[in-house]
């Protein structure tokens, strides 16, 4: 399972819209949505019910944003903390 697809994911989640999901993420909507389908296929289940312009996550798709935003909040934070002891050592 890779970071960028758990970060689109989390985008989706956060828009309610593959599109401005893209958008946000200077990505084609194509891009997005083949991102989620690679996720689902990995999880072997619908993450997102698709409708029209907006989308609207399953139960499981709930469970997996929970846990997908806490892994991403994770990485920037380890990247900050890293960054700022690399700096730090520096001096």
């Amino acid at each position: 399972m890779s970071l960028r697809r758990l970060k689109v994911f989390c985008a989706v989640a956060r828009c309610g819209s593959f599109t401005t999901a893209a958008s946000e993420l200077a990505m084609t909507q194509p891009a997005v949505s083949f991102q989620i389908k690679q996720l689902e296929d990995e999880l072997r289940t619908r993450l997102i019910e698709r409708g029209g312009k907006d989308c609207v996550l399953t139960p499981a798709g709930e469970v997996v944003r929970d846990y997908a935003e806490r892994i991403v909040g994770l990485h920037l934070e380890m990247k900050q903390r890293v960054s700022s002891g690399a700096s730090d050592a520096q001096k």
